[in-house]
Parts: C-alpha cells; structure tokens; sequence
C-alpha cells in the first residue's frame, strides 16, 4: 500500500475510532435507508411534493429551537453517554415506523409525527456526535477523522438507498424501517466498547450563561462567522435536493422506486469522492477557497440535475452535487474544528449543525410550494442558482481577506 493510501486512512489505526466507524456505517445505511423508504412512501400516500417539505421540515425543524441546548448539552456531559441515549431512542422511533407501516395502518401525519420526533432526537445527537469524534484521535489526525467519517457517511448514501430501491419495489417500504431499527444495534455496540476518554466537565455558570458563552466564542471569529453564513445559505438553497427526490425521479423522470434509490446513490457516490480527497489532505489551510467552490459548484450541478430529463444525465449531475455539496460541508466541518478547542466544541458544532438543518426546513417548504406550481425542475433550478451565486460572493469576499485569515488551533 502506498504511503499516500495510508495516510488517508490513518485514524483506522485507532481502536476506538475503528469501532465508531463500522458501527456508524451500518447505522448509517439503515438511516438512509429509511430516509429513502420514507420519501417514497409520503409521495405514495399523497403524491404531493409539498408534503415532501413538510416531512423534511419536520424532521429538521427541531434543531431551530434546540440545536444550542444539545451543543451545550454535548460540552457539559460525557458525550459517549449522550449517544447511547439518542441511538436507543432513535431506533424506538424506526420500529414505531415499521410496525406502523406493516399493519397497513400508517398515515401521513404519522410519518410527519415521527419525523419531529427523530429531529429532536437529532438535535442532542448531531452536536455530540461531531464532537466526539474528535475524542477519538490525536489533535494531527482530527481532519482526517473528520474526512473519514465524511467517506462511512457517503458509502450508506450510496449503499443505503440502492437497497431501499430494491426492496420498496419487492417487499414494501415497512422492511427498510425493520432493518433500519435493527442497524442502531450495531452503533450501540461499538459505543459500548468504546473507552470513556473525557469525563462531564465540571460547569459551575447556569445553561443559560454557558449557551450565550459559547456563541460569544463561535461569532467573534469573522472566519467561523463567514463559513456559518455560507452553510446556512447553501443548506437553504441547494439541500432541498433531497426532499424533491422522490418528486423528481417518479414525476419528471417516472423511473420508480429504484430510479429514486439509484439517484440518491449516485449522490453519495459523488460525495464519497469529495470525502477521500479531504482525507488526503495534510492539514485545514486552503479550506476556505476549496469551501467556496464547492457551494458555487453545488449550485451548478443542481441546475444540471434540474434540467437533465432523463436518467442518464440525471445521475451524473446527482455525482457531482454529492461531490460539491461534501465539499462545501465536510470541508468547512474540518475548518470550523480546527478553529476550536474542546471545551467550546459541542457549542460550535451545534451552531454548524443549525447552519443547515435551521434553513433547510424552510428550502423544504419552500421548494416543495414551488414544485406544486411550477414544477420540480424549476424549484430546483431556483435553489440552483441561489447557491452558484452565493459560492460566487463567498469566494470574491474571502479571495480579497485571505491574507487576514486566522491559523488553525494546533493543541
């Protein structure tokens, strides 16, 4: 194996970081899997792509109110604890799902029910999540473990909704909520076999001054401040992909169950690139540019994908979405983590996480209103060019600062 194979690899050297990696990828490939099945069955019970909105608003729109509290929570207590906690409820969420769905008596309202609830799930375990993995490795290998995580998580994007494909058409969608609430199993496990590394740390302010402390530290770096602002507009814009996919690949393309498995495959395809590019990578410096283009470059593929037509230029253009849009959020993950030390991180990846699931439920609504009116493709193309144009900003703004930009924390 070369040394350069190696070093994209290197925190699999680690023993605990191994075990959270394939204990994450099985999950993850549940996860998507439902996420699929989900989609598909919301447009089988109502064919509207406003309700597709609704479901994604749903499942996001918790982080709005409580994605601050779950980052406060992640830096206050033992982060490992805190994802046996979600993973437990997460999969209690799954099998009321699947059970649901396999006496034949689920409705929309419930998918939507439970969507908010797995988004309040989500908005303790996102926060503690991108922490701890930071736990996991020494501080030269943290973007490495990063871009790693990045890779797990676009190998079940595109495993998980090839096989959700395959088995909505054969055996419904209520097998992809069984197998997805057996998969949290598989994550709970190596969390178990995981070793403590940090214990809760001991905080004497009320939560109240802990929250504002921590966003007194994230916002007065105009370098975090900019890339926050760029997620959230990318996340707005170009993240409804997701929510129309079913929309688009039965209504524009009518290529099924399996058409809808093969193009959010082919995201997560695109995307696993992107992720062992920014494994390769020796360090955060250079980010931000690569991050700029990336959003610019998202925004172009999504106009692709919008006005493709058929299935053989739908998938390439969902590859290079998936490979830009990991660009954009991968790469400013690593950079916003290079910039924090550990006792602020919960805090900040809480706020990164917000950056995104704040405004996507909105881009949800509102694409899925548009889609309703005036087509799929042109609710698409719109989020298109929003985010082409807001790469575009981004990048003639911190092209101009570059030199007043802040070097990485190294301890």
């Amino acid at each position: 194996m070369s040394q350069a194979s190696v070093s994209s690899w290197r925190a699999l050297r680690r023993r605990e970081y191994r075990l959270y990696f394939f204990g994450q990828l099985v999950s993850l490939t549940g996860t998507w899997m439902q996420q699929t099945a989900q989609g598909w069955l919301v447009y089988r019970l109502t064919g509207s792509a406003a309700l597709l909105g609704v479901t994604v608003a749903a499942s996001q729109a918790p982080a709005v109110l409580l994605g601050l509290v779950g980052g406060a929570v992640a830096d206050r207590l033992d982060r490992r604890k805190i994802l046996l906690w979600t993973q437990f409820f997460a999969l209690l969420q799954a099998a009321t799902l699947a059970v649901l769905t396999s006496m034949g008596r689920v409705h929309v309202w419930h998918v939507i029910a439970l969507a908010l609830f797995l988004g309040v799930i989500n908005a303790f375990d996102m926060p503690a999540r991108q922490a701890f993995v930071t736990e996991l490795v020494p501080p030269e290998e943290m973007g490495n473990a990063i871009a790693l995580t990045g890779i797990l998580l676009n190998a079940s994007r595109m495993i998980g909704p090839a096989l959700a494909g395959l088995l909505i058409a054969r055996l419904g969608e209520a097998s992809c909520f069984w197998l997805n609430s057996a998969s949290y199993l598989a994550v709970m496990a190596s969390l178990w076999a995981i070793a403590p590394r940090r214990l809760a740390a001991s905080v004497v302010e009320s939560a109240t001054a802990h929250i504002r402390e921590g966003l007194d530290y994230a916002l007065s770096d105009p370098e975090r401040r900019s890339l926050l602002l760029l997620l959230a507009a990318t996340s707005l814009a170009g993240m409804p992909l997701f929510a129309m996919m079913p929309a688009f690949a039965e209504g524009v393309l009518k290529s099924g169950p399996r058409g809808l498995g093969w193009l959010t495959s082919s995201v997560g395809f695109g995307a696993m690139g992107a992720s062992i590019l920014l494994a390769r990578m020796k360090g955060p410096e250079g980010l931000i540019l690569t991050v700029g283009r990336g959003a610019m470059g998202f925004g172009l593929a999504l106009l692709a994908f919008a006005n493709s037509g058929r299935m053989a230029l739908a998938i390439p253009a969902a590859m290079a979405a998936g490979f830009a849009m990991m660009t954009t959020f991968a790469g400013g993950n690593i950079r916003l983590q290079s910039r924090s030390d550990d006792a602020h991180r919960g805090r900040l990846m809480a706020l990164f996480t917000m950056s995104f699931t704040t405004t996507a439920p909105f881009g949800a609504l509102a694409a899925g209103w548009a889609a309703e009116r005036l087509g799929t493709p042109f609710a698409l193309s719109v989020g298109g060019s929003v985010c082409a144009l807001t790469g575009l900003i981004f990048l003639a703004r911190n092209t101009a600062m570059k030199g007043t930009w802040i070097e990485p924390i190294r301890s």
